[in-house]
This record gives C-alpha cells, structure tokens and sequence, in this order.
C-alpha cells in the first residue's frame, strides 16, 4: 500500500496534496523491520520529502530573508492522538524534509531516522530514483557518533524500565505480567544489536536479532535481573568493538553535503535556471499599469468618436 496517496486522498488538507508529488521514499518502520510484528501490529511509517522550490530559494519566490515570513517545510506526522485507521490496522506516518533528513540522520545519527535507509527493500512501499539513491549511499550516514547515539538511546531506554512506571496503562498490564516494560526492553536488544553490526561491519540489518526480540517482546526472555547483566556486559562490549572500529570518527559531513546538493541540482536543475512561478507586484507598479490602460482606452475612444 502507498500510504502517502491514501492520506492525500482521504486525511490531508487539499494544500498538502504536494507531499504525494515531492515523495522521494516511503518505508514501513516499527515491528515489522524488526522481524516482530504480529496480526495486529501497527504500521510505523516514514516517508523522506523534497521542499517545494520556495522551501529551498525563497528569495527566487519574491520573499525577503529577515523580513518576511519565509515558507518552510520540516516535518509532519500523524502520531499518538492523531493515529489513523486504515483497514482495520493503526497507522502513525512521518513526513520530513530532506534537508531536515539529512540534518538528523546524517550529522545526528538519530536511529530511528537511519533505520529509514536499512530496512528491508519489501518493506519500501514507494520510492523515486532519489529514495533508491538515498539508500545506495546509505553507509554514508554511519559514523562513530551513531555508535554513542545510538547506545545514547539505549541506556536512556533502560532508565525508564528501572523505574517500572508505565508509560500507558497497556504497558502497566505488561509491567504487572513480567516485571518490566518487555516492548521497552525488546528496543535495548535490537540497539544494542544494531550497534554492533555497525561498529564490526559498517552495515545494520535491522532483523538481524528479530528471534531474540521476539522471545523479549512476548515476555520470554528473562527477568529483570537477568537483563540488566546482560545489557551492561553486552554495553561494555560495544565500547571495546567502538576503540578498535574504523568507522569516521565523525559524521561525513562534506561527503553528505555534496550528495544532497546532487540531489537537489537533479531533482530541480541548476539554480541559476529556476524561474519563480509567482508574480510578485507592487503598488506603484498596479496604479503605472492601470494609466497605461487608461490611456489606450481613451485613445481608442478618441479614434473612433464621430466627426
């Protein structure tokens, strides 16, 4: 399914009906690019957008930097309160920017966000030439600070499940049941995972550790106890894997910088060619028109006046 023409078509407001003509790469996310859905798993949707011309060149488009309010497109999602049902499944979608893609994913290493270019290609439910670049050069978004992100997010992760406070009442039945938050702890093992395939092999599959996720989300992994051990030893792991990597210290900025100004420069041409689609006309300009056209009337009025 093409999520995003379904909410073009059925959720959205007519004036972001442009998201369905700027989609670069819609990829299904969540449990299911973990290996862990089930029947009645949701679909966690991330689509990768191209700004319209006036986003990237608003002074092309007759706005003035510092003084006008200048048109801007970062991000979008139908989320939590907003979730959607299609078909009888929930469905949270993300639309973001490119240029915000490249900011986060890129120079911020945010997992979730470079989970977008590693999912499996099935799981790409609609894609231009730019999506399939985007993922040819996916190893561009890895670094050494993905490897402290990323174990950012996981130990951040832990926290909350040492506190056995539940961040929903679902979750407060799994807590009672098991003794943890197991959704929560099934995320520490696929980072954690994840942080290992990138560190020894520059590469992420995200369903590499899907059987142990699975024995995790459905409450078979172990106790409490048992998963703190683990999490720390495998943590410390990770750090002696990130002392003998060879991954870029850091993020490859000028590397992405030149492959999003490729892209942009193609999907658009060269900017010294775009030509703005919008007039832009001032008063003084309208009042030298209409005396232009009063005079032309008033000459053919004279032309044609009776002897």
């Amino acid at each position: 399914m093409k999520f995003t023409e379904w909410f073009v078509t059925h959720k959205l407001e007519p004036n972001e009906s442009w998201l369905k003509q700027n989609l670069l790469l819609e990829t299904i996310l969540g449990s299911h690019a973990y290996g862990c859905e089930n029947p009645n798993s949701d679909f966690d949707v991330v689509c990768i957008i191209m700004p319209k011309p006036e986003h990237l060149w608003p002074q092309k488009y007759g706005y003035i930097l510092g003084l006008d309010e200048i048109p801007a497109f970062r991000r979008k999602e139908l989320k939590g309160d907003k979730i959607t049902t299609i078909e009888n499944r929930q469905v949270e979608i993300e639309w973001i920017s490119i240029i915000e893609y490249f900011k986060l994913a890129g120079l911020q290493c945010s997992p979730n966000l470079v989970e977008v270019l590693f999912a499996n290609r099935n799981l790409v439910t609609a894609s231009s030439k730019v999506g399939w670049m985007l993922r040819d050069n996916r190893k561009l978004f890895l670094s050494a600070e993905a490897f402290h992100t990323f174990k950012h997010y996981a130990s951040r992760q832990m926290q909350v499940i040492r506190t056995k406070k539940p961040v929903s009442t679902e979750r407060g039945q799994v807590i009672a049941k098991y003794g943890y938050d197991v959704k929560m702890g099934y995320h520490v093992l696929r980072l954690i995972d994840e942080i290992e395939q990138l560190l020894t092999g520059q590469e992420i599959d995200l369903m590499h550790n899907r059987e142990e996720n699975k024995l995790m989300k459905n409450g078979n992994w172990g106790d409490l106890d048992r998963f703190e051990r683990v999490t720390r030893d495998r943590l410390d792991h990770a750090e002696d894997l990130a002392r003998k990597s060879t991954l870029p210290t850091l993020p490859l900025r000028d590397s992405l910088h030149k492959l999003l100004a490729d892209i942009i420069e193609d999907y658009y041409g060269d900017v010294a060619d775009m030509k703005k689609t919008t007039d832009f006309i001032s008063a003084s300009d309208v009042m030298k028109e209409l005396a232009d056209i009063r005079k032309s009337v008033d000459s053919l009025h004279f032309r044609t006046s009776p002897l």
